[in-house]
């Protein structure tokens, strides 16, 4: 199972608080993956995926990354779309991991 950092209700509501996404309905693990712990995260907005970079992903590398996700995204690939908080920030800490 890929998920190396768990997260709890108290957690993902204070990340949350940040975001136009609603209240966060249900988190569900996502078994696949080797890199990074991934959650289906259902609110009352709508279906996402929240990705947490674990260690092993060096945190420089993160804005490059992002920023791909964003213009692949903006040209029409089919691609995760990064979404920003509500001040423009794209990256932020979650259980002390990158998100």
């Amino acid at each position: 199972m890929a998920v190396f950092t768990k997260v709890s209700d108290q957690d993902l509501s204070q990340f949350l608080a940040d975001y136009d996404l609603g209240e966060a309905v249900c988190l569900s693990p996502i078994a696949e993956g080797v890199e990074n712990t991934n959650y289906k995260l259902e609110t009352t907005q709508g279906l996402f995926v929240l990705t947490l970079f674990e260690r092993r992903t060096p945190a420089d590398a993160l804005p490059y990354v992002v920023g791909l996700m964003r213009q692949l995204d903006a040209r029409g690939v089919a691609v995760p779309s990064p979404i920003a908080d509500r001040t423009g920030t794209y990256l932020k800490l979650l259980c002390d991991r990158p998100a």
